[in-house]
């Protein structure tokens, strides 16, 4: 830290909080003790409380967390608005049913707050929607799961009887995000009805998600069953059409 700050003139470690414990009085076998128990016991902090703490960095320092952190670390701190948006706004399929840091288990829970959070990283780096403001975001973030809710009422209205607001629904349809607002820029109406319509065109019943009689697909766990799951889904989209060369 010395030398960032004395010779590579990085100004901002002058104010880097550096958290130090210093244990005196000990011999070099209660020195090799305490090093052992610290770093074969301590606990990291958990996803979702990470999850916070990014947002409210982002809030704090804006696009200087950018720098700071990384890409990454900032997209999730933006995701996490995001996922609080969801879980409060009345018109989204989400209010209430998503677990956030620090709440006790209630039986109208359905999702971790950071499975939210970890499935919006990757569509969040859209070029498109990496241009809009949080407000635009939001606003169509919210339009999409309101035409997710109409598109399929069932599995939003009995929820644990279908996979659709369950981790691989949430990663699948956050895979088609992206596609169906390339598809609302074509006729620049971005409004629930259209990408309801969008929906309907991939011809996808709500059986699909069905935990008992549902695609097999849906009723798998991993990566890899998600990014199916999702692809399944972004094939039966109309084709964005091919502007004129």
């Amino acid at each position: 830290m010395e030398r960032a700050l004395t010779k590579e003139k990085l100004d901002w470690i002058a104010e880097y909080p550096l958290p130090v414990t210093i244990v005196e009085g000990i011999d070099a076998y209660e020195e090799m003790r305490y090093f052992h128990v610290i770093n074969t016991r301590q606990k990291g902090v958990p996803t979702d409380v990470v999850d916070r703490h990014l947002l409210t960095m982002r809030e704090a320092e804006g696009l200087a967390l950018l720098e700071r952190e990384g890409e990454r670390n900032y997209v999730r701190g933006r995701a996490t608005k995001f996922c609080d948006l969801l879980q409060q706004s009345p018109d989204s399929p989400w209010q209430g049913r998503i677990r956030m840091a620090g709440d006790s288990a209630k039986p109208e829970h359905l999702i971790r707050q950071h499975t939210v959070v970890a499935s919006l990283e990757a569509p969040l780096r859209d070029a498109f929607l990496s241009r809009l403001t949080d407000d635009e975001v939001g606003r169509l973030l919210v339009n999409f799961w309101a035409a997710v809710a109409q598109r399929w009422p069932m599995a939003v209205k009995e929820p644990r009887d279908y996979y659709l607001l369950k981790t691989i629904g949430v990663y699948a349809m956050h895979m088609v995000f992206p596609d169906l607002v390339h598809l609302c820029r074509e006729t620049n109406t971005f409004t629930a009805n259209r990408m309801y319509d969008l929906l309907i065109e991939t011809g996808i019943s709500v059986g699909f998600w069905h935990k008992s009689h549902g695609h097999p697909m849906v009723k798998e766990t991993g990566a890899r069953y998600m990014r199916a799951a999702g692809e399944y889904l972004r094939e039966r989209l109309p084709q964005l059409a091919m502007p004129r060369i």
